[in-house]
C-alpha cells in the first residue's frame, strides 16, 4: 500500500486578485486570504473603499494586501490592474471574479437594454477578461485557481430580474467551459453560487422579509454572512483542491430536507383533494404549499415536477393557488 501523501492546505505566499473586494463577500474573502498568508489585490470601483479594506487587514496584523481601483466593465483597466498585481507580488495564482450589482428592470420597460448591457458586462464578460489578463501568470503557477462567483439565481430565476439571471447563468456555463479548456494545464475553475447572503445587494430587504424568506426557503432558516461564502471560496483555491474543477457549489443554507418537507405537504394536499366531492380544492391546503415553497428559484422546477406527479391521482379536480388561480388541472388516464 502506498504511504499517505499529505497535500498542501496553505495559500501562504500565493497571490490572489479579488474583484468587488471593497464590501460584502469580496471584502470577507480579502480578509480571509490575507489571514491565510496570501498576497491580496483588493480591487473595486473606489480607491477610498479599497484602501479602507486594506487598512482593516493591516490593523488585524496582516501586511500582504494592496488596493487598486478597478472598474471591471473597462477591459483596459482589467489588463492594467492584472499586470500591476503580478508586478507587485511576482505573479498571480488565484483569480476570484466576485464583482456584481443589481439593476432589476422588467422586460419591456424603459431602461431594460441598459440594465442588460451593464449586468452582462460586469457580471459575465469581465470574468473572462480578467482570466485572460491573468492567464500568462496562472500558467506559471503550480496551483492555479479560478473562482467565479455566480448566484443561486443562475440555478433558477425570479421575476423582473432577467438580466441578472442571464449573467449568473452564463457564469456557470463559462466556469464549466474554463474547467474543460484549462484542465490539461492543471488550472482549476470552480463556481460559487451564494444564496441569501447579507450584503449590499440585499441591504434593501427588511429584516422581517429576510426572516420570512429564509424560514421558507432554507434549511438553516437564516441568511448567510459573507464570511461563510469566503470560507467556501478558500476551500476550492487550496493547492490540495487539485482534483476539483468545473464544480458549481451552492452556498445557500439549503438542504434536501426541504424537499422532504415539500413531499409531506403535498401528501397533505393529496389527502385534502381526495375528500373534496365537488371537484374543487379549497384554497387553504395549497396556500400552505405556496407559502412554504414559492414557485421560482433553484427548486421551483422540482416543486412543479412533484405537483405533476399527483395529476393522475385526481379526477376532475382543480388545485388553486393562494390567489385562486388554477395551477394544476388533474387529468388522469382512463
Amino acid at each position: 500500500m502506498e504511504p499517505y501523501k499529505p497535500l498542501d492546505r496553505s495559500i501562504a505566499g500565493r497571490t490572489a486578485i479579488i474583484t468587488g473586494a471593497a464590501s460584502g463577500m469580496g471584502r470577507a474573502t480579502a480578509h480571509l486570504f490575507a489571514r491565510e498568508g496570501a498576497n491580496v489585490a483588493v480591487t473595486d470601483l473606489e480607491q477610498g473603499a479599497c484602501d479602507a479594506v486594506v487598512a482593516e487587514i493591516e490593523a488585524a496584523g496582516f501586511k500582504t494586501a494592496k488596493a487598486w481601483v478597478l472598474d471591471v466593465g473597462d477591459p483596459e483597466a482589467i489588463k492594467r490592474v492584472a499586470a500591476a498585481t503580478a508586478e507587485t507580488f511576482g505573479g498571480i495564482d488565484i483569480v476570484v471574479n466576485n464583482a456584481g450589482l443589481a439593476r432589476p428592470v422588467p422586460l419591456g420597460e424603459d431602461g431594460y437594454e441598459d440594465s442588460w448591457d451593464l449586468s452582462l458586462n460586469v457580471m459575465l464578460t469581465s470574468h473572462q477578461r480578467l482570466v485572460q489578463a491573468a492567464l500568462p501568470h496562472l500558467r506559471k503557477s503550480d496551483a492555479a485557481r479560478i473562482v467565479n462567483v455566480a448566484s443561486t439565481e443562475g440555478l433558477g430565476a425570479t421575476s423582473m430580474n432577467s438580466a441578472y439571471v442571464a449573467a449568473k447563468t452564463g457564469v456557470i456555463g463559462l466556469t464549466r467551459a474554463m474547467a474543460v479548456e484549462f484542465g490539461k494545464e492543471g488550472i482549476t475553475a470552480n463556481c460559487i453560487c451564494p444564496g441569501p447572503i447579507i450584503t449590499g445587494i440585499t441591504a434593501g430587504i427588511s429584516d422581517e422579509h429576510k426572516e420570512i424568506f429564509s424560514k421558507r426557503r432554507t434549511a438553516l432558516r437564516r441568511y448567510g454572512i459573507p464570511e461563510e461564502v469566503a470560507n467556501i471560496t478558500l476551500s476550492v483555491v487550496l493547492p490540495a483542491a487539485s482534483y476539483l474543477t468545473g464544480v458549481v457549489i451552492p452556498v445557500d443554507g439549503d438542504h434536501p430536507q426541504r424537499l422532504a418537507e415539500l413531499v409531506c405537504i403535498l401528501q397533505h394536499v393529496r389527502g385534502a383533494v381526495g375528500k373534496v366531492e365537488d371537484g374543487v380544492l379549497t384554497k387553504q391546503p395549497l396556500l400552505l404549499v405556496t407559502e412554504q415553497f414559492p414557485v421560482g428559484g433553484q427548486r421551483g422546477g422540482l416543486f412543479c415536477n412533484l405537483l405533476r406527479q399527483f395529476r393522475n391521482d385526481f379526477h376532475g379536480s382543480n388545485m388553486l393557488d393562494n390567489t385562486g388561480r388554477q395551477c394544476v388541472r388533474a387529468a388522469p388516464a382512463a
